[in-house]
């Protein structure tokens, strides 16, 4: 079919639900893909070419071309009537005759200057002229669908027509042009709607990845530890909720305090010792190192283990002060 099969397909799907700026985008895509084809592909003949010729330029069979409208609505135009191609692009023409445009108020201005001039400048004569001619267009003129026309069959015939038309026909311009072949189409249009929902109620578990908590474990060989700190002046040891390696636990799942823990670490400070010494004395308390290190930095931290001031591998830790801060 042709533009309007389109057209009713528009007005039957859309109903005037589309964005105001999808005409105007879409029509300056297409005549600029159409002016840009026919610069590199156009093909103009005479009369006798194009009949020695009888074939298009192109001819597409079955198409399918989607437009994402980015609103939720894609346009698909596709083939129409399946026994006849989809777009037809005929050969441009070299030998078209157009007509030039006349410049009609110059020639009425003319005329009208040698109306005056015949009657001696009087201006009444050319007046009376001008009225008659503006009466019988306003006799003539409709209003349709809120657009007014000048209705040509509703004005008068002038006297001697015949030679009348000659004079006018004189006035006529026309040249030899060369033009596009007018596209044929045989389109429909379809309207598919790509808004995605959700199918299933979303399960949180199976988008979430599970926290699995790695215990510490200690030696089966008891290990005395001779405590630093006079626990007798420990009321309640103080817990911290924040941090994670704070608190660890044992086989029996009994807590440990972190004073537990820092002693061990204090234990495995010896004089001058590197963070290997400190770490392999830790091993043998059982202790991972992603629960005595963040522990053995705040200490650092805090001055109870202190540093000879070196970096990397000449730092050697030493006990500061035994008292451990909570």
């Amino acid at each position: 079919m042709s533009k309007k099969q389109i057209k009713n397909d528009v007005e039957r799907q859309l109903e005037g639900d589309f964005p105001a700026e999808l005409g105007p985008a879409l029509s300056a895509l297409g005549d600029t893909l159409t002016k840009q084809w026919w610069e590199e592909n156009g093909v103009y003949l005479s009369k006798a070419e194009r009949t020695s010729r009888n074939s298009p330029i192109a001819s597409v069979g079955d198409m399918n071309i989607k437009i994402d409208t980015g609103y939720g609505k894609t346009f698909v135009l596709s083939q129409y009537d399946p026994s006849k191609p989809s777009v037809v692009i005929p050969v441009g023409m070299t030998d078209k005759i157009t007509t030039a445009t006349r410049p009609n108020d110059w020639i009425v201005g003319f005329l009208l200057a040698c109306i005056q001039e015949m009657a001696q400048d009087d201006y009444r004569t050319v007046g009376n002229i001008m009225d008659a001619v503006n009466r019988h267009i306003d006799v003539a003129t409709e209003i349709v669908d809120d657009k007014k026309k000048i209705v040509q069959s509703k004005l008068p015939s002038v006297k001697n027509s015949n030679a009348i038309s000659g004079f006018i026909s004189s006035l006529k311009r026309t040249f030899v042009s060369r033009c596009r072949g007018y596209s044929q189409l045989n389109l429909k249009m379809d309207l598919v709607d790509t808004n995605t929902s959700i199918s299933k109620p979303l399960d949180l578990n199976e988008v979430v990845v599970p926290i699995v908590v790695k215990e510490a474990t200690f030696p089966t060989t008891p290990v005395v530890i001779e405590p630093l700190i006079d626990f007798n002046e420990v009321v309640v040891p103080r817990i911290d909720p924040v941090v994670p390696d704070a608190v660890i636990h044992d086989e029996s799942n009994v807590l440990i305090s972190r004073m537990v823990l820092e002693n061990q670490i204090i234990a495995s400070v010896s004089e001058e010792s590197t963070v290997g010494m400190i770490r392999k004395s830790m091993a043998e308390f059982g202790v991972d190192e992603a629960v005595w290190r963040p522990r053995f930095d705040a200490m650092v931290k805090s001055g109870v283990v202190g540093t000879n001031g070196l970096d990397r591998r000449a730092k050697r830790y030493i006990v500061e002060s035994k008292e451990v801060k909570a």
